[in-house]
């Protein structure tokens, strides 16, 4: 079902808008190229600018905000913005990872192996406040202090991540290229595959309220799991036009693509 009435928000740049989060009804943030990080207080009828910088020519890619009004920002080249409960500003710095001697990553099916500085695809936070971040080549990061230092996580897959998702304190869901998912129950350390019967690229991702795990990703594919993401069974939307995002709106799911904005129609338990 497509949503028919828009009315265009007061934005002060012309440049892709890539990620959006809320603190609360009125006060958000949404993030785009150009390194743009807009802000909202009254629930995105207007927007302010926090931090520009074109001559930068790279993106903010994701974004994600806390109850408590910390916010980070990921994008381009492992940068990272940060604002924590109580600052006036977003700090921008290099997202730079220790390594554990535990920490392997797989052979590789490019000239990545080496990236210095991996684009960073998407972030999240658990209930307990650890975030994390999947990035390019298979890069995967985690803090334990808000996003002031960062641990490299051993990697599953060579290829590159683009959608990243918590459960409860210690479970995390990563899914990108060629369709590939993997599932850690402990922070990140270790992963298990997950099958998910696409090779379509997966890049949004999203908890209902009735806990169901959805995944979407190009050719219009949606994956929907009932237990947690230890299993998914896989839909389509009619048309096949790539998904974006998924996120959970006032009256259900909504999906984000070529296609627009639509309502996602799920079956209790289907």
């Amino acid at each position: 079902m497509l949503f028919r009435s828009w009315a265009q928000a007061a934005v002060p740049v012309d440049v892709l808008l890539t990620g959006a989060c809320f603190v609360d009804d009125r006060t958000g943030y949404v993030v785009g190229h150009d390194e743009t990080i807009l802000a909202t207080g009254d629930g995105g009828a207007t927007w302010r600018i926090e931090h520009f910088a074109p001559e930068s020519a790279q993106p903010f890619l994701h974004i994600v905000c806390s109850a408590d009004g910390s916010v980070v920002a990921v994008g381009a080249y492992s940068t990272l913005a940060l604002r924590h409960s109580g600052d006036r500003a977003f700090r921008l710095q290099e997202l730079k990872a220790a390594t554990p001697a535990t920490t392997r990553r797989p052979a590789r099916m490019d000239d990545d192996a080496d990236l210095e500085q991996p684009h960073l695809n998407a972030v999240a936070r658990s209930d307990a406040g650890t975030l994390y971040v999947a990035g390019e080549a298979g890069h995967l990061y985690r803090s334990e202090d808000g996003g002031e230092h960062w641990v490299a996580l051993p990697s599953p897959y060579a290829g590159s991540f683009f959608t990243v998702l918590t459960g409860g304190e210690s479970t995390v869901l990563v899914a990108g290229l060629r369709g590939h998912v993997y599932r850690s129950t402990d922070k990140g350390q270790h992963w298990t595959a997950i099958a998910s019967a696409t090779d379509a690229l997966l890049d949004g991702a999203a908890v209902l309220s009735d806990g169901r795990v959805v995944l979407v990703g190009m050719a219009g594919v949606v994956l929907v799991s009932e237990d947690g993401g230890l299993t998914f069974r896989r839909l389509r939307m009619a048309d096949r036009k790539g998904l974006a995002a998924v996120a959970v709106g006032p009256k259900g799911p909504v999906v984000v693509g070529e296609n627009g904005v639509r309502r996602l129609v799920l079956e209790a338990g289907k």
